[in-house]
């Protein structure tokens, strides 16, 4: 974990520049993936196309917040984030923030065994990007140093997102806290590198 001096702001990114499949291409800002069968259309349709250009803003962050805390990786071609049940509103935002910036969408899929519920975006191409910008696994995550060096504005997004999975508020006599719990030492560095 880098520990930054300096801000140093980021405008947009490119998520083709983290695919290593080279079959991917873009067209009219979208990804799709080529269809190597030329008999076939031009591009799978098994691959659900996703944009291309991500602005970095809040919302982003509060995605990558959101995946730190209660994201991870199934099977190589989808991104699951399991909530509490109660948590709703914060699904219904991750769901809009998902489809605005990506393209991508889901639904909540509630649980039969027990007070939780997925959502679920079926992507091999969102589910690649979500691997090399923040790992995969709860102890493999990493806040990435250009993400410590963002403007506090952008920031706070991610902050958002990771109490919502996994901080709670508490009152002692005189103060109101707020605590996040992380068992990820990276995590942890990278979030206090940000206070």
């Amino acid at each position: 974990v880098s520990y930054p001096k300096e801000i140093k702001d980021v405008e947009k990114i490119k998520i083709i520049d983290y695919l290593d499949d080279k079959n991917f291409v873009i067209d009219e800002g979208m990804i799709h993936r080529s269809n190597k069968d030329k008999r076939s259309s031009r591009y799978s349709v098994q691959v659900k196309p996703v944009k291309n250009e991500i602005k970095i803003d809040s919302d982003l962050m509060r995605i990558f917040g959101y995946y730190i805390s209660e994201g991870d990786i199934d099977n190589k071609d989808s991104v699951r984030f399991t909530f509490n049940s109660l948590e709703t509103r914060y699904m219904e935002d991750l769901i809009n923030l998902v489809e605005k910036k990506f393209g991508l969408k889901s639904k909540i899929e509630k649980s039969n065994a027990g007070n939780w519920s997925n959502v679920k975006f079926h992507s091999i191409i969102f589910a690649e990007f979500m691997t090399k910008i923040i790992g995969k696994g709860f102890n493999k995550k990493i806040i990435p140093s250009w993400i410590l060096n963002l403007p506090i504005e952008k920031q706070k997004g991610l902050i958002i997102g990771i109490l919502r999975g996994d901080g709670y508020g508490y009152t002692n006599r005189h103060t109101t806290n707020i605590r996040a719990v992380l068992s990820n030492q990276n995590l942890v560095y990278g979030l206090w590198a940000i206070f």
